[in-house]
């Protein structure tokens, strides 16, 4: 069975992409071969940017928070990150992956629904709920 190598541009075929929380997993697809052939590497100029859409990608909005409607927090698996229900007074197990985990090996994670408000002068104020979602503490 043949294995990839370090530094070397390969050509990969029948893989799967998953994206979760931001990261892009691939994996082998179940129902088909996985090929991969060396090719050469890619040498071309990258495009080259716009710095006036720059700003379109980038911007400052001044907010203040004007109240907290909702806080709570649970405790994440050490794998996945999803919630981790009680097996008894020293495991859990997650709800997604199933890794049985220790507690007190598991980071806290707190939800938090915030009433916000716009501050910006020129504007009007412009008042919204915002959900905070995957901050994860020790």
């Amino acid at each position: 069975m043949g294995s990839l190598q370090e530094s070397i541009t390969y050509w990969l075929q029948n893989i799967c992409e998953k994206v979760s929380k931001g990261e892009t997993y691939i994996n082998t697809a179940k129902s088909e071969q996985f090929l991969f052939n060396e090719v050469e590497a890619f040498g071309g100029d990258l495009p080259q940017v716009d710095k006036n859409m720059l700003g379109m990608a980038t911007s400052k909005v001044h907010r203040k928070i004007i109240g907290v409607l909702n806080i709570s927090k649970t405790l994440a698996c050490i794998s996945c990150f999803k919630k981790v229900t009680s097996k008894n007074e020293k495991t859990g197990n997650s709800e997604s992956c199933k890794v049985m985990q220790f507690w007190k090996a598991c980071p806290r994670q707190w939800f938090l629904r915030v009433l916000v408000q716009t501050v910006d002068a020129e504007k009007k104020k412009d008042t919204f709920k915002l959900i905070v979602t995957d901050l994860h503490c020790n």
